[in-house]
C-alpha cells in the first residue's frame, strides 16, 4: 500500500475536523429547536391552567382564554389542563369534568370560551364553601389537639370520614358508567364532609383536601378495582407522602358499605403499590408516585 504524503494526512485530519464541528452544531441547532418547542408548550399549558384556575375560584362559570397560535392543539391542552385543575383542586366541589370550548380568531389572537358544567347553582357556592371550610377546620383543629406526627394525623382523618360518611350506593349504581365526573355533589368533597353521603370520588377529593390542608402531601389516583366476587368497576383512590415515602390509601374500601358509621377497616391505609395492586389497577398514564417498601408500621 503506498504512503499517503503528510500533506494529504494533514487535510484528512482538517476534513474530520469541519466535519465533526459541522456535524455538532448541526445536532446542537436541532436540540435547542426541541428545547425551545417543549419549553413554548410548557408555557401555554401554564397560561392556561393559570386561566382556568383563576376563573373557577371567582366562580366564572364561562372562563376565557386568549392564546396565540403556537405548534400545539389549543383545544386539546384546553381540556387537559381543565381536567388537571379539577383533580388538584378538590375544593372546587361544584365543577363537573363536563365543559364546552368555542374559540374565535381575530389577527393571530384566538379567544376561546371554555363554559364548565356545574353541580349546583353557582350563586349558592359561596355560601357551600363556608359551610365546608368549616367542617374542614374542624377536622384539622381535632387531628392536631389529639396527634403528635403525620401518620396519626392521616389516621385520624381517614378515620373520621370513616365515621362521619355514608356511601351513596344509590348515586354510585346510576352512574356506574361515569364515576369521575357525575353531576350529584356526592363525587365531591362537599358531599363527603357537608352532605356526609358520596362516591369513591367524593371520599378520595375530602380526604385530599384536609390532607393537603395539613400541609401532608395528598394526590389523586384514577383506575379500576375488583371487589371480592369479581366485579371490576372504575374507581379512584389516594397516595400520601409520610416520613419521606409515599402510601396508597382507599378511604372508600376501609368503610364497609351497609355495616354502620362506627366501623373502619384498615386494609387500604398506608399500603404499597405492590399491595393495592392485588385488587386496584392503576390507570396510565398517570403521574402516581411508586410507593414501595412495606406497609406503615404502628397501624392498630
Amino acid at each position: 500500500m503506498p504512503k499517503l504524503h503528510p500533506f494529504a494526512i494533514i487535510g484528512i485530519i482538517l476534513l474530520a475536523t469541519f466535519l465533526t464541528f459541522l456535524w455538532n452544531e448541526l445536532r446542537d441547532k436541532d436540540l435547542d429547536a426541541i428545547d425551545d418547542e417543549l419549553q413554548v408548550a410548557s408555557y401555554m399549558e401554564e397560561v392556561i391552567y393559570d386561566s382556568i384556575y383563576k376563573g373557577i375560584a371567582n366562580h366564572q362559570e364561562q372562563i376565557t382564554i386568549s392564546m396565540e397560535s403556537y405548534d400545539g392543539n389549543n383545544s386539546e391542552d384546553i381540556f387537559s389542563q381543565f381536567q388537571k385543575v379539577r383533580t388538584e383542586h378538590p375544593e372546587f366541589f361544584w365543577v363537573t369534568g363536563g365543559a364546552n370550548l368555542e374559540g374565535k380568531t381575530i389577527g393571530g389572537i384566538t379567544n376561546y370560551t371554555l363554559t364548565i358544567e356545574t353541580r349546583c347553582d353557582i350563586s349558592e357556592v359561596p355560601q357551600m364553601e363556608q359551610e365546608l371550610e368549616s367542617i374542614v377546620t374542624q377536622i384539622i383543629n381535632g387531628a392536631n389537639a389529639n396527634c403528635g406526627t403525620d401518620y396519626e394525623k392521616a389516621l385520624f382523618v381517614h378515620d373520621t370520614i370513616i365515621h362521619n360518611c355514608e356511601y351513596d350506593e344509590d348515586t354510585y349504581y346510576q352512574n356506574m358508567s361515569d364515576p369521575y365526573d357525575g353531576n350529584s355533589l356526592a363525587y365531591s368533597a362537599y358531599g363527603c364532609l357537608v352532605n356526609r353521603n358520596a362516591v369513591c370520588e367524593g371520599y378520595t377529593k375530602a380526604y385530599m383536601l384536609i390532607m393537603n390542608r395539613m400541609g401532608i402531601e395528598c394526590g389523586y389516583v384514577r383506575g379500576t378495582a375488583t371487589n371480592s366476587i369479581g366485579t371490576t368497576g372504575l374507581h379512584s383512590w389516594n397516595y400520601i407522602k409520610l416520613d419521606e415515602d409515599y402510601y396508597m390509601v382507599d378511604v372508600t374500601w376501609d368503610d364497609p358499605v351497609g355495616t354502620g358509621k362506627n366501623i373502619c377497616c384498615y386494609d387500604y391505609f398506608c399500603v404499597t403499590t405492590e399491595m393495592i395492586s392485588v385488587d386496584h389497577q392503576i390507570e396510565t398514564p398517570q403521574e402516581v408516585p411508586l410507593c414501595c417498601g412495606t406497609k406503615y408500621v404502628g397501624i392498630k
